[in-house]
């Protein structure tokens, strides 16, 4: 896939996995130095399996709710889709691995170990926190939306640091959004790719597109009666039209 953004050149798999391990080092280092001029009484940070839950269950209900900003709100699919296709793309999906845990870690030892009781455990240090949450997500300024939603994500994951007093909440969550999204979206983008291959290769052979498109139909499933040219006509792979909507792979009936 060429890159959509001329302004932005496109990195190499070596140097997304550099730029996210010198990124990790350098918010630790932060951390580190703020600490070492401003002791102040940071987050515990402790193991209960009720929180590494309640962790799991907040990064899955913020991933599910940027699912549905990304479908409602253009311009953060926009901006999201510059992004994502920037540091997702020459990855592999073992990468994700790395990409849950250097942010994920590095990240929240900063922003709510450090810079949130810095500024109070309260609004105002909430408020920073987030906003330099949000600011460390800028891009560019076609971007913005982005920023405005990884600063919501950071609102949200310091009030879970502040309502459990542990930190293993907002680590498990940032890792959990992470990993999930990223494989959400690389898997999208492979699928839409391989549709627009397929689409591509039919209308080379003089095919109709449009009798490649049926309904949905669960997995165990067969084509409707009343429609039994799909049956004899469509090979064995999986199809989806180009309103995405779903669709069944049935095999030829020659």
């Amino acid at each position: 896939m060429t890159n959509e953004n001329p302004e932005i050149e496109p990195m190499t798999r070596t140097q997304v996995l550099i730029a996210m391990g010198v990124t990790a080092v350098i918010l630790l280092i932060v951390a580190k130095v703020w600490l070492h001029f401003d002791p102040v009484p940071q987050l515990p940070l402790f193991w209960k399996p009720e929180f590494l839950l309640l962790g799991v269950g907040v990064g899955l209900g913020v991933t599910g709710l940027s699912a549905i900003v990304y479908k409602i709100w253009p311009a953060y699919r926009e901006s999201a889709d510059l992004y994502l296709r920037l540091v997702l793309e020459p990855l592999f999906y073992v990468d994700f691995i790395w990409l849950g845990l250097l942010p994920g870690l590095s990240e929240e030892l900063l922003f709510r170990g450090v810079i949130l009781p810095a500024f109070g455990l309260n609004v105002l240090g909430l408020t920073v926190s987030s906003v330099c949450f949000g600011v460390l997500h800028f891009s560019g300024m076609e971007r913005w939306p982005y920023v405005i939603w990884a600063t919501a994500v950071g609102l949200v994951l310091g009030y879970a640091a502040l309502e459990t007093g542990n930190l293993l909440v907002p680590i498990v969550a940032h890792i959990i959004i992470n990993v999930v999204s990223s494989l959400t979206w690389k898997l999208g983008e492979e699928v839409k790719n391989w549709v627009m291959v397929n689409d591509e290769l039919r209308i080379e052979k003089g095919e109709s597109l449009d009798r490649w498109r049926c309904p949905i139909l669960p997995l165990s499933g067969s084509a409707s009666r009343s429609s039994p040219r799909v049956l004899r006509q469509q090979p064995p792979v999986y199809i989806r039209a180009r309103d995405r909507s779903a669709v069944q792979a049935h095999p030829r009936h020659d």
